[in-house]
């Protein structure tokens, strides 16, 4: 049996679209599947940055 995707990814936050968005660009044919559990793409972000809010405060200078 083939499987019905080359690629699946859990989350539709921004890592998993942006993952996503690549991997479209880069092979338009891929048959890539996003499961998320909430209401829509990065529902439960409301606009933060994830990245910037899991580093501790010292961790943040690499980012200037």
């Amino acid at each position: 049996m083939t499987p019905a995707y080359d690629v699946m990814l859990a989350g539709g936050g921004l890592a998993n679209g942006l993952i996503a968005w690549r991997l479209r660009t880069l092979r338009p044919g891929l048959r890539l599947l996003v499961l998320e559990g909430a209401t829509g793409w990065a529902a439960t972000t409301r606009g933060r940055s994830t990245t910037a809010m899991s580093m501790r405060r010292s961790a943040r200078g690499w980012r200037r």
